[in-house]
């Protein structure tokens, strides 16, 4: 499962809450089924993050609260692995809102498409995610918007995965 997350800041220890989640349920090379959603943040979302996002406080004023989206991240979760772009500020966003909203926390596999892309793509000029969705010529349409970062992560994943198979194991 492909999941990113647009925040109100950078950690939900300092009180960020997600305001929007994307997610992309994946079986090998295919896209089995979407999720994009914003979420309440019961909170104001701050100029910086609307300015870089593009999401504003009326776009969640009537989005569903966290604990009603919990319910299908846990299903497609179980069993499977959690990646994402620079996947541990996701999963710790994820992980506290399901503790939030009483669901447990996810503790299964974790992928990093940023470590992975080191690994595959030494040569490549950066490793953010607009670097080196642009260097393997992959469309990303709206970045900074968690359905849009998700999809193309999931092709990132795929992309990674194949340059992969191909290396001498050496």
């Amino acid at each position: 499962v492909v999941i990113d997350v647009e925040t109100t800041g950078t950690s939900p220890r300092k009180g960020a809450k997600i305001i929007e989640i994307g997610a992309v349920l994946m079986e090998d090379e295919d896209v089995l089924d979407t999720l994009s959603t914003f979420i309440q943040p019961h909170m104001p979302i701050p100029p910086f993050i609307q300015q870089f996002t593009g999401i504003r406080d009326q776009d969640v004023e009537h989005a569903p609260e966290f604990y009603e989206v919990a319910p299908t991240l846990t299903a497609w979760l179980e069993d499977a692995a959690f990646v994402g772009h620079n996947v541990q500020f996701d999963l710790a966003f994820i992980n506290a809102g399901m503790q939030e909203a009483g669901f447990p926390l996810f503790q299964g596999p974790v992928v990093d498409t940023v470590e992975c892309a080191r690994l595959a793509y030494p040569e490549a000029p950066g490793f953010r995610l607009s670097q080196i969705t642009s260097w393997l010529d992959l469309d990303h349409d709206r970045p900074h918007r968690a359905d849009s970062d998700a999809l193309v992560t999931a092709e990132l994943w795929i992309s990674i995965r194949k340059k992969l198979a191909v290396l001498p194991k050496d």
